[in-house]
């Protein structure tokens, strides 16, 4: 039996153990499926805060949300109802809102690609942002070879007032 340089060889073999338990391809880990979050492309509207509006009990909610959120993948979300409301976890949807229904205003540095979607953390409070349609799902960029990843959800706005999609039940 192999020894560490203190000669405890349970020790060592335990430190294998969780190696193991522990690699990404692991029947264990489930880090293909988790949903990841993006803010490269937040931005700040009248309609809208920035993190120094939200106190200090909000911004923990948003974290604690989305280390939840974080647990699944947006397909799953997507599909988890709200228990009585009316609406999912993550609703995803065609377009950026009519004028008519929101306060924002359509950012022009988001990709046209992006399909509007918007994380509800609890009552009017919500997250918006978008995400890629399936069909870019490992697509590389021409330019930096890297893959798209249809997993992810890239923060645009924080909205405490549900002034979005404001047809949408809060």
């Amino acid at each position: 039996m192999k020894k560490n340089k203190y000669g405890n060889s349970r020790s060592l073999n335990k430190k294998e153990e969780v190696k193991k338990m522990t690699s990404i391809v692991s029947d264990t880990d489930l880090l293909s499926k988790r949903c990841k979050f993006n803010f490269h492309y937040f931005t700040v509207q009248d309609a809208g805060q920035n993190f120094s509006e939200w106190n200090h009990l909000e911004l923990i909610n948003l974290m604690e949300k989305m280390k939840t959120f974080s647990e699944n993948s947006l397909h799953y979300w997507s599909s988890q109802n709200l228990g009585s409301s009316i609406g999912h976890r993550l609703e995803i949807y065609d377009s950026f809102p009519p004028e008519v229904n929101t306060d924002f205003i359509e950012p022009l540095h988001i990709p046209i690609e992006a399909r509007w979607a918007r994380f509800r953390l609890q009552n009017k409070v919500r997250v918006i942002g978008f995400i890629l349609e399936e069909k870019y799902h490992n697509d590389a960029h021409p330019k930096t070879s890297f893959l798209f990843d249809t997993n992810t959800f890239y923060v645009v706005f924080l909205d405490r007032d549900h002034t979005f999609w404001k047809s949408e039940k809060a």
